[in-house]
């Protein structure tokens, strides 16, 4: 299952540590044991601006203003 307001494409699918961080991806997706992460904070604060706009992304598309 992939996050909510991710980017379907090939990145996300095949993540390498970039992707991870970026996207705030759980650290099993790169097939090491060791965090990549040095806090919590810090990935849940990139799911939430993914979540953010994806959310804002979506309410644009139903305002037919």
């Amino acid at each position: 299952m992939k996050g909510y307001g991710l980017p379907r494409n090939d990145d996300v699918a095949h993540p390498d540590i970039a992707d991870i961080r970026h996207y705030g991806l759980k650290t099993s997706a790169s097939g090491t044991k060791r965090g990549i992460f040095k806090s919590k904070a810090s990935k849940a604060a990139r799911r939430r601006i993914w979540k953010k706009k994806a959310r804002r992304y979506n309410k644009s598309l139903t305002q037919t203003d």
